[in-house]
């Protein structure tokens, strides 16, 4: 049986962004891409806001689908975090 070419490779990227601190709330924007032959494309019905409540003392513990953290502290700007659990996805090793 003779091999098949490979027509399109298709590629899936999924986002947390951090978008920012109001009051006592933090917001990450979620976005998903996918892409064939390195082309990325954005999926419109994929993007929304979510907003978690930050402690009032101490550090918040947020997750969403396969990942847990730890918010250390938040600004408008910037926020400061730590992975608690990441149940083995490999893409957290190739982050800085």
């Amino acid at each position: 049986m003779a091999d098949r070419p490979v027509i399109a490779k298709v590629d899936f990227i999924v986002t947390l962004t951090y978008a920012g601190k109001s009051g006592s709330t933090i917001k990450i924007a979620y976005r998903e891409f996918g892409g064939v032959n390195n082309i990325a494309t954005a999926h419109p019905a994929f993007y929304f806001d979510l907003e978690y409540p930050l402690e009032d003392e101490g550090a918040t513990t947020i997750s969403y689908r396969d990942i847990q953290i730890e918010v250390i502290e938040a600004t408008s700007m910037q926020i400061e975090f730590r992975v608690i659990n990441d149940n083995n996805l490999s893409w957290l090793s190739d982050i800085d």
